[in-house]
């Protein structure tokens, strides 16, 4: 219930003047309390029977013209008490409250909160602060952090209170409540509407459509393939018979496909020996490859390279050796020839001597391989005439 402050005399004083205008601010500090009734009047100055302060006071304004006040005793004293005071900072009595019987009391385990709310008038809050804000609990409104008090479900649907907060239950029951009053046809709630229409709108669904719908039952996907297939093949005009536009015989079999024009393939990487295409474009790098594999020397004397492995070559050798005047007879002449460039690892055969020439003499002689080695090799060449001349000796050789 609502306690009735009287201002008094000196506390009005504070805020305004004679002329009505606002002064301030005044500071509210402290909260009297007494147990003796008094005769309330604005011309005190003081509580009477005043047996306690309580100097942990709070307030906040809540409005043009409404303090909220918050007065705290946490100590153990034990009394009831039947009127209180608030006090400025300079000791002036500004409001007053008592009453016949006890307001309230206090035991010795229990702390005390005292609320008030003082309507003032308009803009006369404004000239009052406190000293202590740290702990207020003003009544809530839409401006003002504080206590609500929660409305019933019957008030929430009443919608009538200004006051009370509901819950979401609350909002929940009364909104349901609402609807169910306000639904069905004609009641403007989209929530009866499907895309915009009423229900009826829907009953006649074939005349809707403007078409018989089918039975599902005659239309699995057993059905509906077995239709398909009566239009299936050239010419049915069913894109299903397609492939990129085209029916199935367009395109080549994958078993011994007779391609005609200028198929393409792509180029495998290097040194593929799988079962892929070998387009033009692979067996042109492959050639130049394999070529480069070879190393020769083309001339009168030279050799040609041929690899056989990673580490070893099959190696021809061919040249020409000159060699000075012969002696008629046995021995002959006995000379060295070496090779274009020698084999890497042995010369497999003597060497094959092929033309041979002497000065003056064709027929009365000959020449014969008496050593070979991997770098050359020896010879011998004899003469049955008279004369001693000088030849040349052509030979071929093998060797890795």
């Amino acid at each position: 219930m609502p306690l009735p402050l009287t201002i008094t005399e000196a506390g009005l004083a504070k805020i305004v003047n004679n002329a009505g205008q606002a002064l301030g601010p005044v500071e509210i500090v402290s909260l009297g309390l007494t147990d003796t009734p008094f005769t309330l009047a604005p011309t005190l100055t003081a509580l009477p029977g005043e047996f306690k302060r309580l100097n942990t006071v709070s307030g906040l304004v809540t409005g043009p013209s409404t303090l909220h006040i918050v007065a705290a005793d946490s100590s153990a004293d034990v009394y009831s008490y039947c009127g209180l005071a608030l006090y400025l900072s300079d000791g002036t009595l500004f409001a007053v409250y008592g009453q016949p019987t006890d307001i309230a009391g206090k035991s010795a385990v229990s702390e005390t909160w005292i609320a008030l709310d003082i309507a003032l008038s308009a803009g006369q809050a404004a000239s009052i602060t406190f000293g202590n804000t740290n702990f207020v609990d003003p009544p809530a409104s839409e401006t003002v952090l504080g206590l609500v008090q929660l409305a019933t479900l019957a008030e929430a649907q009443a919608g009538t209170d200004a006051q009370d907060v509901i819950t979401p239950a609350t909002a929940r029951g009364a909104v349901v409540a609402w609807l169910q009053g306000q639904g069905g046809q004609g009641s403007g709630i989209n929530a009866d509407l499907l895309d915009g229409q009423q229900g009826a709108w829907y009953a006649d669904i074939v005349s809707r459509l403007g078409f018989l719908p089918l039975a599902a039952s005659a239309y699995s996907a057993a059905d509906v393939l077995a239709k398909l297939l009566t239009v299936d093949g050239p010419a049915s005009g069913v894109d299903a018979d397609l492939l990129d536009g085209k029916q199935g015989a367009w395109y080549a079999p994958i078993d011994s496909a007779a391609l005609t024009g200028t198929p393409t393939a792509p180029t495998p990487a290097a040194g593929d020996s799988s079962g892929k295409l070998a387009n033009t474009a692979f067996v042109a790098a492959a050639m130049t490859a394999f070529a480069g594999l070879f190393t020769a020397s083309l001339g009168t004397n030279g050799f040609l390279k041929i690899p056989v492995s990673a580490t070893e070559v099959f190696m021809i050798q061919w040249g020409q050796v000159a060699f000075t005047d012969v002696p008629a007879g046995t021995p002959g002449f006995q000379g060295t020839a070496s090779f274009d460039e020698a084999f890497p690892t042995a010369c497999l055969l003597p060497p094959w001597l092929g033309t041979q020439t002497l000065a003056g003499n064709t027929n009365n002689w000959n020449a014969s391989v008496t050593g070979f080695s991997a770098s050359g090799f020896e010879f011998q060449v004899q003469e049955w005439a008279s004369a001693t001349n000088p030849g040349t000796l052509t030979y071929f050789a093998i060797g890795h």
